[in-house]
């Protein structure tokens, strides 16, 4: 699992490639909450596009990351799904 990050304002742009597993969801969480933490976001995006794997663990991720950004009052978005 690789993650290419990019920003601009208060936005976070998360480009995620690879395969999203067990073990890449619990490591692509730990890399979000620093991500969360470092920044004053107001809309993190996470876009899928290249990910060629996904299973439950992918769909965790995504909850906790929109519980997270509620909590701070900002949003998550999602790109490319398919």
């Amino acid at each position: 699992m690789e993650i290419g990050v990019s920003g601009q304002d208060r936005d976070l742009h998360l480009q995620l490639k690879g395969e999203l597993g067990h073990h890449g969801a619990k490591w692509l969480m730990s890399r979000l909450d620093r991500e969360i933490e470092a920044s004053m976001l107001l809309r993190l995006v996470l876009d899928f596009s290249d990910i060629s794997f996904m299973d439950s663990s992918g769909i965790v991720v995504v909850m906790l990351c929109r519980q997270r950004m509620r909590k701070l009052g900002d949003t998550v978005s999602l790109r490319g799904l398919a």
